[in-house]
């Protein structure tokens, strides 16, 4: 079995590899003596397979096990390839730019979100970088200066959702403000603080285009489709203690519902 994940630092990507009836162990790259600084469960071993990428959020892997790495900030996607099939990826090449958080590879297309679009590039088989112009599938989608990161699913129906999280910490106005209280009904939601599903083979769709597929959530920096329904990792509000500590604690704060 072969995974790839970010390392915490994020600016190292290591691949983890599991010793299992299915793979030839043999055949597997040497793992780093101290499992690129990762802590691991028994069975599992690690190495380093490229460094100094900068934020990496999300990564797809092609079926030829190329890399795809969006990178916050800056960076645009990174494309790693292994010339030497030793487990260090030496080839890099930069695909766009501005910050990208979401990444995918679909139908012989790399999807790639930013904080207010959702482009594609036209892949071609045995090159790691497409040569052309990226096609606007998504624009316009609400960003603020909190929780503006996208990132992307398909349902392998024809339909891509994107998760367009709320600028706002619980809906108060101002925000983060010391016994305010969240705005209800929350008018944030008919724009933000939810998932909006596209059609993953329309160019030039808004937000507005999209269908609001759930709402009532402030962030979800990861979602995925599984066996029928949308998976969700979702960030919730913070600060219940220290904008409420007439009523409620540190406890509360970590373990009560949001």
């Amino acid at each position: 079995m072969n995974s790839v994940i970010p390392k915490t630092s994020l600016l190292t990507i290591a691949a983890a590899l599991a010793v299992c009836p299915l793979v030839n162990a043999a055949s597997l790259p040497a793992c780093d003596s101290d499992n690129g600084g990762l802590k691991l469960p028994a069975g599992f071993c690690a190495l380093v397979v490229a460094e100094n990428l900068g934020t990496a959020r999300h990564i797809a892997v092609a079926a030829d096990g190329d890399i795809y790495v969006a990178l916050q900030g800056k960076g645009g996607v990174a494309a790693l390839h292994d010339s030497k099939g030793n487990g260090h990826f030496d080839v890099k090449e930069v695909i766009g730019e501005g910050s990208s958080t979401g990444v995918a590879l679909r139908n012989g297309y790399l999807y790639v979100a930013k904080p207010t679009e959702v482009v594609r590039y036209k892949m071609t088989a045995g090159q790691l970088k497409p040569t052309g112009e990226p096609e606007v599938i998504v624009t316009g989608l609400t960003a603020g200066r909190a929780h503006q990161d996208k990132v992307i699913a398909f349902d392998g129906k024809g339909s891509l959702y994107v998760n367009v999280g709320a600028p706002s910490n619980a809906c108060q106005m101002p925000d983060r403000q010391k016994m305010v209280k969240g705005e209800d009904p929350c008018s944030l939601l008919e724009v933000a603080g939810g998932i909006w599903k596209f059609d993953e083979n329309k160019p030039g769709q808004k937000q507005s285009d999209g269908v609001r597929f759930s709402t009532g959530m402030r962030q979800m920096p990861a979602i995925t489709w599984h066996d029928g329904h949308l998976f969700v990792v979702m960030n919730n509000r913070d600060q219940l203690d220290t904008l409420w500590p007439e009523h409620f604690k540190v406890e509360d704060n970590a373990e009560r519902p949001a």
